[in-house]
């Protein structure tokens, strides 16, 4: 069925649906709900909610929040098996929610270069010079090939790369993956090496940036090595393959390439989040969730000030940027989402902070349960107007931290 969905999807997915199954098919998603697309990017094609599942959206939102960080702090240890996707009802008789999800088909791909015409060649080539190299080649293993294939590479770029920069630099990224694919993780450095202007305009292209990211699975121990390929490749470049490739057969290498960078290039990341606006701020926020530290937070609360005042308020945005106070000083975000939760004043007709933004506070609170968080609500639920007086009712009975009192 086709629902109107508004960002804080979990407060509004049953809106207009009371007594009917909804399907959210995330192959078709159009929306940016960061749980949804991180179900998407590890195999799961559809998510059933029961008429009944709003009684337990929270709890599963919670898991599949955490589910979310572990996989992007370790995607390689991370597997679908070992983790509970669907969502019990009280008496775990019926699947309250349940993940739909494919097996996982991942081809190879093949990569053809096809017979260079004679006339065409940028050396001049003789028709039987070219005929005899084939059939040289076809005993030689693939090591030995790929080494001759370098040393023509070489000799093309010194005569006629000029000649067609968009033919040179597709056959790079094709000898590149070819050698990927034959597990010469050696020989595809010194292709990216040898090549780097070269490459730089590869990242734009659809295709050839699944292809190179899907011909080879690194190892852990190989993580350095192998993402020392994509130095040419900006964050912001990264970014965007993330973002239009994440369900393809080339995601899971992104995933793992965005998680490198997130753990060893933290704090160049936090200066991209700061200086960008937007769906690349969004996406940033979520990797670099475990990287925030109490010397970030003056930045925070200023980008996060920023965001509010914004006319084309992005309520996503201002949610990633409460977790982010959260975790650089818990304290004092706090403070800072306490003066905007202040009591109406008589003679305002209006409360003096748009309801949007505290309903946006609440849900970011929801997936931080901690008995600080749960003391905070409890300090500006007399606060808030009714209806989010009332959500925050329900938050505090169900997750009440052990040992509270009632």
């Amino acid at each position: 069925m086709s629902l109107s969905v508004k960002k804080t999807w979990n407060e509004s997915l049953f809106l207009g649906a009371e007594g009917q199954q909804v399907c959210i098919d995330l192959q078709s998603l159009t929306e940016d709900w960061p749980i949804f697309l991180f179900l998407k990017g590890i195999g799961c094609q559809k998510v059933y909610f029961e008429p009944q599942a709003k009684e337990v959206l929270d709890l599963w939102t919670q898991r599949m929040s955490e589910y979310e960080q572990e996989f992007i702090q370790d995607p390689e240890n991370f597997t679908t098996a070992d983790h509970f996707w669907n969502e019990k009802s009280s008496n775990l008789s019926v699947n309250l929610i349940r993940c739909e999800f494919a097996e996982l088909q991942v081809e190879k791909i093949q990569i053809s270069l096809g017979p260079v015409p004679p006339m065409e060649a940028p050396l001049g080539i003789p028709e039987e010079a070219a005929r005899r190299f084939v059939e040289e080649i076809q005993t030689q293993s693939a090591k030995e090939t790929l080494h001759r294939i370098l040393q023509i590479l070489k000799e093309y770029d010194r005569e006629a790369r000029a000649k067609d920069l968009t033919i040179w630099s597709n056959l790079v990224a094709d000898v590149l993956c070819i050698s990927l694919q034959n597990h010469l993780l050696d020989k595809s450095l010194q292709v990216a090496n040898d090549h780097t202007e070269v490459l730089k305009s590869i990242w734009s292209q659809t295709d050839r940036v699944v292809q190179i990211f899907a011909a080879y699975d690194p190892k852990g121990s190989e993580l350095s090595q192998w993402a020392k390929l994509f130095e040419t490749c900006s964050t912001t470049d990264l970014l965007r393959c993330l973002e239009n490739h994440l369900s393809s057969v080339g995601g899971p290498q992104m995933i793992k390439l965005m998680n490198y960078r997130a753990q060893n290039q933290a704090e160049e990341l936090i200066e991209i989040c700061f200086s960008y606006e937007g769906k690349f701020t969004r996406q940033l926020l979520q990797w670099l969730a475990p990287h925030w530290r109490q010397k970030h937070y003056a930045r925070i609360r200023e980008s996060f000030l920023k965001t509010l005042k914004r006319k084309d308020r992005d309520l996503e945005l201002i949610h990633g940027w409460i977790h982010a106070l959260l975790r650089s000083s818990r304290r004092e975000a706090f403070l800072e989402l306490k003066k905007l939760f202040k009591k109406r004043n008589f003679f305002w007709k209006r409360p003096p902070v748009d309801i949007s933004i505290q309903k946006e506070i609440v849900s970011a609170l929801s997936e931080d349960r901690n008995s600080e968080t749960y003391a905070f609500l409890q300090e500006i639920h007399p606060r808030a107007s009714v209806e989010i007086s009332n959500r925050i009712e329900e938050l505090l009975q169900h997750f009440k931290p052990a040992g509270s009192k009632k």
